[in-house]
């Protein structure tokens, strides 16, 4: 996961096909009290790069884990692609 504080979408995008080389549609986004509604921690942890983060989801079973990583996929699904470039009208 990418720090959307340290990073724009159309960065994060760049930074995962160009430098990391890995295949996208786009990219998604959770706000944070999304992620704190479901009791996860966010960890800013800067590695392997420094826009990273990461959740945890240690403090939870199996079936919970994939039950809220289901809930969070279905709010960032809703809110839809986010754009990959700056607006110049914002």
């Amino acid at each position: 996961m990418y720090n959307g504080d340290k990073i724009e979408p159309g960065k994060a995008f760049e930074h995962y096909t160009e430098v990391l080389k890995f295949s996208s549609a786009g990219v998604l986004g959770l706000e944070k009290q999304e992620v704190d509604s479901q009791d996860i921690t966010v960890i800013d942890d800067s590695e392997p790069f420094f826009e990273h983060c990461s959740l945890d989801f240690s403090a939870f079973s199996k079936s919970q884990t994939e039950k809220k990583a289901k809930i969070l996929k279905i709010t960032a699904e809703k809110r839809g692609w986010l754009p990959l470039q700056r607006s110049l009208c914002a």
